[in-house]
């Protein structure tokens, strides 16, 4: 195998949108909580855990990086052209990447329109479909709504 790092294409990161522990919504507070050496991890916040799922006396570890969970469930499904009826099955890392998205656009000071068509590249990573296992409704949309391949789709 050849693994040698010369790349004849160029990739360049113009534009950040985030969401990570520590209330790090921007590369801004990321590196503010950076340079005060504040990893983002904290005491599991009471509206994370539910009495009736945990025995909150047998938890072993009370600590975790939490992203906080209004960014989670503010999200305009009209300004990104979905039906408010759609976004209540989409996977919350779809609304997630969406606003990201969007912020990382407007970092770049590139507006949406002016990509539309273009030859741009989406990669996306993610870690879970615990939403899906959630999800009580089987309709029609449920898997494009929950599905990996769904996240980069949403973007481009």
């Amino acid at each position: 195998m050849n693994y040698s790092v010369g790349n004849k294409n160029k990739v360049a990161v113009i534009g950040i949108g985030l969401r990570l522990p520590g209330k790090s919504n921007s590369p801004q507070e990321f590196w503010n909580n950076i340079k005060n050496k504040f990893d983002g991890v904290v005491e599991i916040p009471k509206d994370r855990l539910s009495e009736k799922f945990y025995n909150i006396g047998y938890i072993a570890n009370n600590k975790g990086g939490f992203i906080d969970l209004n960014e989670w469930l503010s999200f305009d499904p009209l300004f990104f052209g979905i039906k408010p009826s759609d976004s209540e099955t989409m996977d919350p890392q779809q609304r997630m990447l969406l606003k990201c998205t969007y912020e990382a656009l407007e970092d770049a000071h590139i507006k949406p329109i002016d990509i539309r068509g273009s030859n741009t590249s989406v990669f996306v990573g993610c870690c879970s479909l615990d939403y899906k296992a959630q999800l009580v409704n089987d309709g029609p949309l449920l898997q494009q709504e929950t599905s990996y391949h769904a996240l980069a789709n949403r973007v481009s």
